[in-house]
């Protein structure tokens, strides 16, 4: 039988079943997907090609892919990682982005950058959100430069108190909104019971009992949107005072005041055919839809 499916790995070893999830993560299911990706592999080619054969034969490659395989294969039967070659393990981690350390059961999470796992384990930040903030530091602008405004923006959040405010606003809005869902079932389920009922005494007892519902339901409606126009408002009021703050530091108006000063008055001493003044400092730009 193929083994395709985790269903197909019962019996098998903790650590064989490891590796057979590491495959289906990166779209290799099964021993024979292993085995191409790791033929088509260079790096993972030289660390566990054939004795006699250091380089990629096509002629032989069918039966190098088959011999990974059955590799592989047994390697599902293994309890722990030491009952698998080095040079393998090794290979396993390279070819499903993984550390050796996840591979070994050292840690919990098969990401390979062991500085972002640190950073994880000491935050409590999932794995991905760190990785995004370490990938925008390479990010660019519409212009080619350097987007470091990412990670100042998020710095500034961090800093602030919406730090706080933002996940316990949102934790209350998802505790008004559940309200609102339980008060849903139970009307529902009110409905339900009234349908199948042959006595009007029986269901109109239960039809009083929505009343209440139906009106907390409503209240808890009102309070999600209200907590929803909160979390809008306390964002929009902290991006509003970051940029004012940003605004500030950068001295956009000083600079902008102090440079087209000077260029009024190149513009005037070339008029009057007189030496061009000094600069003020090397951020200076002409503004060449400005004339006087």
């Amino acid at each position: 039988m193929a083994i395709t499916k985790m269903e197909h790995m019962e019996g098998k070893g903790a650590f064989g079943k490891k590796i057979f999830a590491l495959g289906v993560k990166n779209r290799m299911r099964g021993p024979a997907a292993i085995a191409r990706g790791l033929y088509d592999s260079d790096e993972c080619f030289e660390l566990i090609h054939i004795k006699d054969r250091p380089i990629k034969i096509p002629e032989a490659m069918e039966m190098d892919i088959d011999t990974f395989g059955r590799t592989v294969q047994r390697h599902f039967d293994a309890e722990k990682p030491i009952e698998v070659s080095s040079r393998y393990l090794l290979a396993y981690s390279i070819l499903f982005n993984t550390s050796l350390d996840y591979l070994y059961g050292k840690v919990d999470d098969d990401c390979p950058n062991v500085d972002i796992l640190a950073i994880s384990q000491k935050t409590g930040l999932s794995i991905n959100a760190i990785a995004r903030l370490n990938d925008a530091i390479d990010e660019r602008d519409g212009r080619g430069q350097s987007a470091s405004f990412i990670q100042k923006c998020w710095s500034h959040l961090i800093e602030d108190e919406l730090y706080y405010q933002l996940p316990f606003d949102w934790h209350n809005a998802y505790a008004e909104e559940c309200e609102r869902l339980k008060c849903l079932a139970a009307l529902d389920a009110i409905g339900e019971t009234v349908a199948e009922m042959d006595s009007s005494i029986g269901s109109a007892l239960i039809e009083m009992k929505a009343k209440p519902i139906s009106k907390a339901g409503e209240g808890h409606y009102a309070a999600y949107y209200g907590m929803l126009h909160k979390l809008a408002q306390d964002i929009i009021s902290r991006l509003d005072s970051l940029v004012n703050r940003q605004i500030k530091e950068d001295g956009v108006y000083e600079r902008e005041h102090r440079n087209m000063l000077y260029q009024f008055q190149c513009e005037l001493a070339v008029a009057k055919g007189k030496p061009m003044p000094p600069k003020p400092d090397d951020d200076f730009h002409w503004h060449s839809h400005i004339v006087v």
